[in-house]
């Protein structure tokens, strides 16, 4: 089974597990959870990397002394900051803020 089938499979049965888990902020139940992975090559295909993320975190990468953002989250609050929609100061305020 190729590298990126594994890692899918990894996280639905991870998801199938953690179904029902719920919180609550402002008012509104939320369901769901938070998964940023990298999975590298082995063997012949060592130069492989699969990237998968879902939820309020981004994936990063350090280098040179700087962070870098890989993705961006998957969230109400970081979609109205792409949009131009909200401020970088309204979105720390936000009560839907990862």
């Amino acid at each position: 089974m190729p590298e990126g089938e594994r890692l899918h499979e990894a996280i639905a049965e991870a998801n199938r597990g953690g179904a029902g888990a719920s919180r609550k902020r402002a008012g509104i139940v939320w369901d769901g959870t938070t998964l940023v992975a990298l999975l590298l090559g082995a063997g012949a295909r060592r130069e492989s990397r699969v990237i998968a993320h879902g939820g309020g975190q981004p994936l990063l990468s350090a280098a040179q002394g700087k962070l870098l953002r890989i993705t961006h989250d998957h969230s109400l609050v970081d979609e109205q900051m792409r949009l131009g929609t909200m401020t970088q100061e309204e979105a720390d305020r936000s009560p839907f803020a990862a």
